[in-house]
């Protein structure tokens, strides 16, 4: 678990800095959105000695984001891969650049929850720290405390992590405090990947988390499964709590003989990232949240739940019940159940989304308390996307 900054720190005042979203408005500069960030500029300028390492850029380019949208993430992995130097500025290119830079927009600065569409060269991550992304060195370094860091030398040592990769990592001291230095790994998230090699990396992914159940499965734990839903549904308006109290039955059914393993908690298309061209050699990020114990399929299913909550295809989802994964994702249900029975896949896929909701997954996850409004909002995602919900 991250040990909470100080309110005086760096990623408090990211926080107050970062309560909305930049770039919304459809490419219309508010003065809301120029002053979030001056602000960020000026948190991070106790980093700018990172600048002269070649921190955000890319082959002498500054990368800036002009407008958002789905292909930014696209562009940003292009550039670190097949860098091409720019033409020589116009003068009118040369003056808005000056602007740009005295308004703090010549740098892509993203939230957390933005990074399966998009990438940046300063990151906010999700738990508010900064990620700096060094090209040259190949290596990124991110905020950190020295009992942060402990904390994550404790992740890292979880059983999970031997059947995943992870990048090397290190603390370093600098003159603006301790980092986290890890390798910056070159191949692509599987949100990058065109459908078949993305089914083919997920395909491989359930093996080795099958793999790791069979081997670290826990005993279940019925009475935290129902804890859990009976919170959620506390949060939901009258009308939909009925529809989801219709499932109690079968929640507490499957609760009684579902396992439990120490997950990464985070898993998605973002931080699973795909090498086929190394016999397939698959990476998982940001494991500073893994350790807590959860149904032995959360992992899994998050990586598919979460087509849902970033409103995108729902490829590995609709895979995983009826095509290239359903053998796969059947064989891993068998291990996490005792005693499976048909209908196990689908009622484990709703329990998801009671975990995902719980207070213990979220204040693990982000640092917060549940809200009703989160809870309603993907109550209806899954309702509208999802046939047999």
């Amino acid at each position: 678990m991250i040990v909470p900054a100080g309110s005086g720190s760096v990623t408090h005042r990211v926080r107050r800095a970062w309560q909305d979203a930049p770039g919304r408005g459809k490419g219309r500069m508010r003065f809301g959105f120029v002053r979030k960030r001056l602000e960020l500029k000026r948190v991070v300028r106790k980093y700018g000695f990172l600048m002269q390492n070649g921190l955000w850029r890319v082959e002498g380019r500054y990368l800036y984001r002009p407008g958002g949208g789905a292909g930014d993430f696209a562009r940003f992995f292009e550039a670190y891969h097949r860098p091409v130097s720019p033409a020589p500025p116009s003068p009118r290119e040369r003056a808005r650049g000056w602007v740009r830079k005295l308004l703090g927009l010549d740098r892509m600065v993203i939230l957390g929850r933005g990074k399966a569409a998009r990438a940046s060269a300063v990151y906010v991550t999700r738990t508010q720290g900064l990620k700096f992304f060094d090209f040259r060195a190949g290596e990124v370094l991110t905020t950190t405390s020295r009992a942060e860091w402990r904390s994550y030398c404790a992740c890292k040592r979880l059983a999970l992590f031997r059947y995943f990769d992870t990048p090397d990592a290190a603390l370093i001291d600098s003159p603006a405090g301790p980092l986290r230095r890890e390798a910056l790994v070159s191949a692509p998230p599987l949100s990058l990947l065109e459908p078949q090699t993305r089914l083919e990396a997920v395909e491989r992914i359930v093996a080795a988390y099958l793999r790791y159940i069979t081997e670290h499965r826990e005993p279940p734990r019925p009475e935290l499964i129902m804890a859990c839903y009976d919170e959620v549904g506390t949060r939901l308006p009258r009308g939909e709590r009925a529809q989801y109290l219709r499932y109690r039955d079968a929640v507490a059914d499957l609760a009684r003989r579902y396992a439990f393993v120490k997950t990464h908690l985070d898993f998605n298309i973002a931080n699973l990232l795909y090498d086929a061209r190394d016999e397939g050699r698959t990476w998982l990020l940001d494991i500073d949240s893994a350790g807590l114990s959860m149904p032995s399929l959360f992992d899994l299913i998050n990586l598919a739940l979460n087509e849902v909550y970033a409103d995108g295809d729902l490829l590995i989802l609709d895979n995983l019940l009826n095509g290239r994964l359903q053998a796969p994702f059947a064989q891993a249900v068998s291990a996490a159940v005792i005693d499976p029975a048909p209908g196990d896949g689908r009622t484990a896929i709703f329990v998801n989304f009671v975990m995902r909701e719980s207070a213990r997954a979220t204040e693990r996850l982000f640092g917060i308390s549940p809200v009703p409004e989160r809870t309603l909002k993907h109550w209806k995602q899954f309702e509208e996307r999802i046939s047999w919900w």
